[in-house]
């Protein structure tokens, strides 16, 4: 590991219990936000791809 991750694992390792939980409710809060943002930009790419074809492919 490189130390940078060495150093976050001991620092974690000092935090109390309480500390840790909340720690890792913000994490998976911030994953799940990541994952919606994600999905919403990959939805709205396929909605501007069927809005662009629903225009120009009877022109076409």
């Amino acid at each position: 590991m490189s130390a940078t991750v060495n150093r976050l694992v001991e620092e974690f390792k000092r935090l109390s219990d309480e500390e840790k939980r909340e720690m890792i409710e913000k994490l998976e809060a911030e994953e799940f936000y990541r994952q919606v943002l994600q999905y919403s930009l990959r939805d709205w790419d396929y909605a501007k791809d069927d809005a662009y074809n629903d225009l120009f492919k009877p022109l076409g």
